[in-house]
C-alpha cells in the first residue's frame, strides 16, 4: 500500500502570475510552515508525522504557474538548461493570461523530471489534463488518477489549489476509486488551507466531514440496495453496546429469526436521543424507518413485508423465499394442529410443510384460483431454491422473464392477504 498525495496547481496571482509565500499554519502546530505551493508543506506535515508519501500527482493546464513548483525543493540550484526549461514554463503562463499557452506535455516531464532530481523520497507526477469543464478534461483527470492510484492505496486530496471543477470532478473520482481500488474510508482524506491574503496566512482544515459523508452515503446505499441497515446503525455512534445489538438483529433478519422486541427496543433509543451532528440525526430517522417491519406483531406479516421489499429491490432469490415462508408461517397459524394434536411450530420446517401439503393443510381450505396461485408460488420457489419443476412451461417462463416472475410473485401476495385476513373456507 503507497500513500499518493493529490493536488491542483492554478494560475496563481492576477497581478504577478505568481503563488505568493504564505505562512501555513495546521492544527496542533504553534510554527508556521512559509512555502508558495502549500502542497509542499503538507507533504512535510505528513512526513514529520511518520508518512511516506510515495507519490505526489500534480494536476493543472497549461496556464498553471508549473514553474512556481520548484518552491517544493529547499536550494535547488539550476543549472542553465534547468533555469531555462523554468523561465519557458514561466512565460507560457505568463502569456497565457491573454494568448494560448503553448506548454507542451514533454516540457512538462522534463519539469518532472527536474524536481524529482531534487526531491528523491517522493515522486512528482505531473499532468496536464485542463479545466474540468469538458468531457474530454474530465477524463484526463479520471486517467491520472486511475493510473496513480492502486489497489489498497491511501489518498491525501489537498483541494487547496486550482479551479472550483477541478477537485468537485476529482471528489466524485475518488468515490468510484473507493470501491474499484479496494481503498478504505478512513484511508481518503482531505485537506483545505483558507487564505487571509492581506496577512498572507493560511489556516489548514482537516476536512474530516468528507469521510463521514462517504460512510454515510455507503452505509445508506448497501441498505437500499441489499436491505441491511447494520453500517447505518454503526454511523449513529451510540456506542458498543447499540453497535452490537444492531448487528445481532441484522443476523437475526437474515436468518428469518428477528422478534420485534429488539428492534422496537433500538427504535426507542434512537427516537429518545439527541443528536449532536445533523447527519447522525438524518441516519437515525433513516434507520428508524428501516425498522419499520417491526410494528408488525405478526412474524408472517413482517416476513411478507421483507419479500416485498426484496422483491422491489430485485433481489427475487430472497423475495420468493421470504414470500413462501410467510405463507407457511401463516398457515401454520391457521391449522394450528396435526391430526395427532400436536401443536404445529412455526420455526419446524417440517410443520410449515404440513401447515400447506398436508390433508390437513391450507390447501384444503382454499378455492381453486387461491389453489392455483398458491400452487405456482410454491413451484417458482421450488425452481428457484432448488432447481426443480423443470417441466412446467408457466414456472419456466417466470425465471426467464421478470414479468412472468413478478406476475406469479403479486398473485402468491393475494393468497398471503387472503389466509392472514382470514378470506377462506373454515
Amino acid at each position: 500500500m503507497s500513500i499518493v498525495l493529490v493536488s491542483f496547481i492554478g494560475n496563481g496571482n492576477l497581478s504577478g502570475g505568481e503563488y505568493f509565500s504564505t505562512d501555513y499554519y495546521f492544527e496542533g502546530e504553534t510554527t508556521a510552515r512559509t512555502t508558495k505551493i502549500f502542497g509542499s508543506v503538507l507533504l512535510q506535515h505528513l512526513v514529520d508525522n511518520g508518512k511516506k508519501v510515495d507519490s505526489w500527482l500534480i494536476m493543472g493546464t497549461k496556464e498553471s504557474i508549473w514553474f512556481d513548483l520548484i518552491d517544493i525543493v529547499q536550494n535547488p540550484n539550476l543549472t542553465a538548461e534547468e533555469t531555462e526549461l523554468q523561465t519557458l514554463l514561466f512565460d507560457n503562463a505568463y502569456h497565457s493570461k491573454t494568448d494560448e499557452s503553448q506548454i507542451k506535455p514533454e516540457q512538462l516531464t522534463d519539469w518532472q523530471g527536474v524536481l524529482n532530481s531534487r526531491l528523491t523520497n517522493t515522486e512528482i507526477i505531473c499532468r496536464l489534463v485542463g479545466h474540468a469543464s469538458t468531457a474530454k478534461s474530465q477524463e484526463l483527470i479520471f486517467n491520472s488518477l486511475d493510473k496513480e492510484i492502486n489497489k489498497g492505496d491511501e489518498i491525501v486530496f489537498d483541494v487547496t489549489h486550482g479551479l472550483r471543477s477541478q477537485p468537485i470532478i476529482t471528489t466524485f473520482i475518488l468515490m468510484y476509486l473507493r470501491y474499484s481500488k479496494e481503498i478504505k474510508i478512513e484511508n481518503i482524506r482531505f485537506y483545505y488551507a483558507s487564505l487571509d491574503s492581506t496577512k498572507k496566512i493560511g489556516t489548514v482544515h482537516n476536512l474530516d466531514f468528507c469521510n463521514e459523508l462517504m460512510k454515510a452515503t455507503e452505509a445508506v446505499a448497501i441498505y437500499e440496495q441489499t436491505g441491511n441497515y447494520e453500517q447505518i446503525g454503526e454511523q449513529v455512534n451510540l456506542g458498543v453496546d447499540f453497535n452490537t445489538k444492531i448487528k445481532k438483529l441484522t443476523f437475526a433478519d437474515e436468518m428469518h429469526r428477528a422478534s420485534s422486541e429488539l428492534p422496537n427496543e433500538l427504535k426507542k433509543q434512537l427516537e429518545k436521543t439527541n443528536f449532536d451532528k445533523p447527519i447522525e440525526h438524518s441516519l437515525s430517522t433513516k434507520l428508524i424507518k428501516s425498522l419499520d417491519w417491526s410494528d408488525d406483531l405478526s412474524f408472517a406479516k413482517r416476513l411478507c413485508k421483507k419479500a416485498v421489499s426484496n422483491k422491489n429491490k430485485r433481489q427475487y432469490f430472497k423475495a420468493i423465499a421470504s414470500l413462501y415462508e410467510a405463507v407457511a408461517i401463516a398457515s401454520c397459524l391457521i391449522v394450528m394442529k396435526r391430526d395427532d394434536g400436536k401443536q404445529l411450530d412455526i420455526n419446524d420446517y417440517n410443520d410449515r410443510n404440513y401447515a400447506i401439503n398436508s390433508n390437513n393443510g391450507i390447501k384444503w381450505k382454499l378455492d381453486k384460483s387461491q389453489e392455483e396461485k398458491l400452487n405456482n408460488l410454491q413451484k417458482l420457489r421450488n425452481t428457484v431454491l432448488h432447481g426443480t419443476e423443470k417441466t412446467i412451461p408457466n414456472i419456466m417462463n417466470s425465471i426467464k422473464d421478470e414479468q412472468g416472475f413478478l406476475q406469479i410473485f403479486e398473485k402468491g401476495l393475494e393468497v398471503f392477504e387472503d389466509i392472514v385476513n382470514g378470506r377462506i373456507k373454515s
